[in-house]
């Protein structure tokens, strides 16, 4: 499937409002808004100006809150996750595209790549994330 919204998310990302605004957690219970951009978590994201969030595909990070596996050792390594997201995306250029809703058809799905390489992949490689959906959620112990 080709990428849609490319040129419409490059054009915000280019938004003057945007452009010093570095990347943060969101808060909980925020919405989205013209001018807001935040992480939801380490594989999800609100980018400004859209009404759905952002659902990196192929990969999937712990989660930092809800049904917990891995108890408090997933927390922690949720917030180590969110946090490289947020560094990887404060501190390199990057592009985003967008393929579509996911399977709940409330989020997109989109990968972000830096110098080419997705960002789940070096959150993989980093032991951060797992592939989606195949990986173990080795969290889960």
């Amino acid at each position: 499937m080709r990428p849609v919204l490319l040129i419409a998310i490059l054009a915000i990302l280019a938004s003057p409002a945007l452009a010093n605004e570095p990347w943060r957690m969101c808060h909980p219970g925020e919405r989205n808004g013209p001018q807001k951009r935040c992480l939801v978590d380490g594989d999800t994201i609100w980018l400004g100006g859209m009404k759905e969030s952002l659902r990196l595909k192929d990969f999937d990070t712990p989660e930092s809150m809800g049904h917990l596996c891995g108890g408090q050792a997933e927390v922690e390594l949720a917030n180590r996750a969110s946090a490289r997201l947020l560094q990887l995306l404060n501190e390199n250029v990057w592009t985003v595209e967008i393929f579509g809703t996911d399977r709940t058809g409330s989020r997109l799905e989109a990968t972000i790549r830096i110098d080419g390489v997705d960002v789940g992949d070096i959150l993989i490689s980093e032991g951060l994330a797992r592939r989606w959906p195949n990986g173990h959620e080795f969290w889960c112990r």
